[in-house]
């Protein structure tokens, strides 16, 4: 049933999502490939571990796309998985990278940053034992990031909402972004 429902979104619809995660990946990587990051010899894909909330559905163009983003020097991309319920506007993107240097404060800075150049409105939340936490915003979507970042690496979740259904798609991101530690 989950594989009609994705067959029912309108093409213009998958592109605007997959657009917007490419978004959201592109800064995390710009913070990994800014921290010096260096290029590793390619490795297995890691797997989030996280289970998709109930009714949500796997969106591999999306998965796509933010590895596509990812095509950058200096960042090797570690893991990549995405979500999302459509019908209700919800979607999420975990992501993966690593590199070889950077600090905490200078990782988030550098994906704040990066959020910022790609026209998102940035709530920010100053590094806690290595865990950012930032409110995102650009129409029509909002939502959180949460993400531990250090030693040249960055693993995170972006999980956002648009207006069809934030309320119903608030309660899969909070268990989302909590299993990010």
């Amino acid at each position: 049933m989950a594989d009609l429902r994705l067959k029912r979104i309108p093409l213009r619809r998958q592109r605007i999502t997959e657009r917007g995660i490419a978004m959201v990946a592109s800064a995390m990587i710009a913070a990994c490939g800014s921290a010096g990051a260096q290029p590793e010899q390619a490795q297995p894909e890691q797997a989030s571990g996280l289970t998709a909330p109930a009714g949500w559905q796997r969106l591999e163009p999306a998965e796509t796309a933010a590895k596509l983003a990812a095509a950058a020097p200096n960042v090797t991309v570690a893991g990549v998985q995405a979500w999302g319920e459509p019908a209700l506007g919800c979607y999420a993107l975990w992501l993966s990278l690593r590199g070889s240097g950077g600090d905490a404060d200078s990782i988030a800075r550098d994906v704040i940053e990066g959020l910022r150049s790609a026209k998102f409105t940035v709530t920010d939340q100053p590094v806690a034992d290595g865990v950012l936490e930032l409110g995102l915003d650009r129409a029509p979507y909002k939502g959180r990031l949460r993400a531990r970042v250090g030693d040249g690496q960055v693993t995170g979740l972006a999980c956002v909402a648009n207006q069809r259904d934030p309320v119903s798609c608030e309660t899969g991101c909070k268990s989302l972004l909590g299993a990010i530690k």
